[in-house]
C-alpha cells in the first residue's frame, strides 16, 4: 500500500497558493514532501536521532507559533545543509572501510 497524492498532500500540510500573477500558485507547506526529504542527506532509510531532532524542533515551533509555512525553495535550503554533512560523512566511512580492507 501507497499513499495518494492528496494523502502525502495533506499529512505534509501542502497549499496551493495564487502568487497574483495570472493562474501562477506556489507551494506552501508545514512539513517537507517525500521528494525534498529523498533527496535530502536525512534519509537514511529509517529515522535517525538527527530526523527526530528536527522533527521535534520543528513541531514546537509551530505549536508555539513561531514556524511557518515555507516554499518548496525554502524546504531544499533548509534540507541542504545535510544533504552536504551527510555526503562528507559517507565519504569519510567509505574512505576508511576501503582502507581497513585494502590493509
Amino acid at each position: 500500500d501507497t499513499l495518494t497524492q492528496h494523502e502525502i498532500e495533506i499529512l505534509c500540510g501542502i497549499y496551493y497558493v495564487n502568487t497574483g500573477t495570472h493562474a501562477q500558485t506556489t507551494t506552501l507547506s508545514w512539513w517537507p514532501n517525500p521528494v525534498l526529504w529523498d533527496a535530502s542527506g536525512l534519509n537514511a532509510g529509517y529515522w535517525t536521532l538527527s530526523c527526530e531532532q528536527l522533527f521535534q524542533n520543528r513541531l514546537r515551533k509551530i505549536c508555539q507559533s513561531e514556524a511557518s509555512l515555507l516554499t518548496t525553495k525554502q524546504w531544499r535550503s533548509d534540507l541542504k545543509y545535510y544533504k552536504n554533512m551527510s555526503k562528507k560523512i559517507n565519504t569519510c566511512v567509505e574512505n576508511n572501510c576501503h582502507q581497513l580492507l585494502t590493509t
